[in-house]
């Protein structure tokens, strides 16, 4: 689980989206593919910290097709 800096700055990223380069953007699916495969890897019954993780996994989504637009 990522510490409160690494969520910040995972913040700005993804706020930075219009902006990314196509290194940027390389990045951010490979954040998302990690993301995603830590979704499936959670505990199923703990539910709040699934759907915590899952809301990184949509705002990366987001911002892939922010960039993209």
């Amino acid at each position: 689980m990522p510490d409160d800096f690494d969520y910040a700055w995972l913040g700005e990223f993804i706020d930075n989206a219009p902006n990314w380069s196509e290194e940027d953007l390389a990045t951010a699916r490979s954040i998302l593919a990690d993301q995603k495969r830590t979704v499936t890897e959670a505990h199923p019954r703990d539910r709040r910290n699934r759907e915590k993780l899952q809301s990184v996994v949509d705002a990366l989504e987001r911002a892939i097709e922010t960039h993209g637009s």
